[in-house]
């Protein structure tokens, strides 16, 4: 394969062109946010978190520590002392002075670089708080319409000051929903119910919390027991209690940060108006009862115009996966019946109402996951979503 770098005209062509988008100041390029890689990495480990510092600029600010490494700037004030009576007030180590050099024209590579794009103001503010003790500044920066924080260390004295970056990540609600769902802000609008919150339950009501559905509700009486901890989302420090509970518990504390209200109700869907009072009450019912009772009230339910309902299940101890929809669209038929292979008789286990299914962790997995894509799917766009989907996991039949 030619390599095009190991032509000189290439290599030239190609240097020219990057020099004149460079001097246009990269129009179209993507806004990202790396003036780190442009000094040195400080020898301090840990983490620097901060939230919203727009209203901190010019604030001398308290780094405040965490488990894990953490410091986090916290918006309190930082505190100066006097090592002498004659001394004169110098910072604690843990302050932190918070900066806006706005859009650099250029990398932040040394202390004159820093002064030079702070401005007068702002430049002689540092000078003063490094000649009093200062050690760390938090430097605010935007490229187009992104903005980012730069975290410095302040090494050395006089006009020998040399800056190192130290691992800096933003902390609030804006940030934590990126990664949660194209569509977070609709999501969280949304109203979820799962009933049945046993293993492959506790699995869609977590990946719908990290999605940022607005409100989760968990029904379901059981009991966490010691062998539901293979499959389950919870562990052991939560066995022996209420399944609902437990999960909605482990929500809370695993992101207390999340704008999802978690509810939980230690019971079942024993009769139609219960089944009928759930449905009503949500955007989306899921059920993951494996109970043929349940499942077949809530689809009774559902049917009668209640409102949607997805039930998810694994089939033959692994051998398949499927959710379906009800109702379904208008003109769709429900997903039909697929052939199953024979099982064995299920383990037993005292305290389990029925026999142990040998299904696999990753089987129940992935059940949640395309139960959680298939709910997303019908809260945002219903014409889009199928009456059901069905994923053979293993077609020879060998569960194992």
């Amino acid at each position: 394969t030619r390599i095009p770098w190991a032509d000189g005209t290439a290599l030239l062509d190609q240097a020219t062109a990057w020099l004149a988008q460079d001097a246009a100041g990269w129009p179209g390029s993507e806004a990202e946010l790396d003036l780190n890689r442009y000094v040195r990495r400080s020898a301090e480990e840990g983490l620097i978190l901060y939230g919203e510092l727009e209203d901190s600029v010019g604030r001398h600010l308290r780094l405040r520590q965490e488990h894990n490494g953490v410091l986090r700037l916290d918006g309190r004030p930082a505190l100066r002392s006097k090592k002498s009576r004659n001394s004169r007030m110098r910072w604690h180590s843990n302050a932190v002075l918070i900066l806006d050099i706005g859009e650099p024209a250029q990398p932040v590579r040394t202390w004159n670089d820093l002064l030079d794009a702070l401005g007068e103001s702002q430049a002689s503010q540092l000078t003063r708080s490094q000649a009093d003790g200062l050690r760390h500044v938090a430097v605010r920066y935007r490229r187009r319409e992104a903005s980012g924080v730069l975290v410095l260390e302040l090494l050395g004295t006089g006009t020998d000051i040399q800056l190192r970056y130290l691992t800096a990540a933003p902390d609030d609600a804006v940030t934590r929903a990126i990664r949660s769902h194209p569509q977070a802000a609709e999501l969280a609008e949304k109203h979820v119910a799962v009933v049945g919150v046993g293993a492959i339950g506790s699995v869609v009501a977590d990946l719908l919390h990290r999605h940022g559905v607005g409100q989760l509700d968990l029904l379901d009486p059981d009991v966490f027991l010691p062998g539901n901890a293979t499959r389950h989302l919870l562990g052991d420090s939560l066995i022996g209690m209420n399944k609902a509970t437990g999960t909605a518990e482990l929500l809370r504390r695993t992101r207390p940060k999340s704008q999802t209200r978690v509810r939980a109700f230690n019971s079942r869907v024993a009769t139609l108006a219960s089944a009928i009072e759930v449905l009503a009450g949500c955007d989306v019912v899921v059920d993951a009862t494996a109970d043929s009772t349940g499942t077949a009230l809530l689809t009774m339910a559902a049917r009668s115009g209640a409102g949607q309902l997805l039930s998810v299940c694994v089939l033959a101890d692994g051998y398949a996966v499927r959710v379906d929809r009800v109702p379904t669209r208008s003109g769709d038929s429900p997903l039909a019946l697929i052939p199953l292979p024979a099982q064995e008789t299920g383990a037993f286990e005292t305290g389990c109402a029925s026999p142990v299914s040998a299904t696999p962790p990753a089987a129940v997995w992935e059940a949640a996951a395309m139960a959680s894509r298939a709910v997303t799917d019908l809260l945002l766009a219903p014409e889009s979503v199928e009456p059901g989907e069905v994923h053979i996991l293993h077609p020879s039949g060998d569960s194992g």
